[in-house]
């Protein structure tokens, strides 16, 4: 695990790379991203890659700063099914939802702890609660199915 202070434009965030074989998981401001390098990649022999961007084709606007709400974790949804699955290991701290409850997007469906700290796992879309398959003080492992929303 390797902790990183990276400034972007005029703001500094912190970040954690966990390396996992060929990609990593990469937390910032609370939301944890799976990673996969591309192109050739330059071993600087403290086990960290550096993978040069590509530049863009266009000019690109800056986009906001992420804030609070929007850093809340985001499990990763399959395919048009809307199951949602544990996007790293943890134990369920709060089930915020009921069956056939409507739920927008960005809306907190669950609450993840994981490395002494508490996630918010919030739906990526909008829909009805068909299942959930997790409850409370039950220990998760990534990728486990949390939720279907449909």
């Amino acid at each position: 695990m390797h902790k990183l202070k990276v400034r972007v434009e005029d703001r500094t965030y912190e970040v954690t790379v966990v390396e996992t074989g060929a990609s990593a998981r990469v937390t910032v401001e609370g939301r944890t991203f799976l990673v996969d390098a591309v192109g050739a990649a330059d071993r600087s022999g403290d086990g960290m890659s550096a993978v040069p961007a590509p530049p863009p084709a266009a000019p690109v606007s800056p986009q906001p700063a992420p804030t609070a709400a929007a850093g809340a974790m985001q499990a990763a949804a399959t395919g048009t099914t809307g199951a949602i699955h544990a996007p790293i290991p943890g134990v369920i701290t709060k089930v915020c939802v009921t069956v056939g409850q409507k739920v927008e997007r960005g809306a907190v469906v669950l609450k993840l702890e994981a490395m002494k700290m508490e996630n918010d796992i919030s739906s990526p879309f909008a829909g009805t609660v068909k299942a959930i398959t997790v409850s409370a003080g039950v220990e998760v492992r990534d990728g486990q199915l949390l939720a279907t929303i449909e």
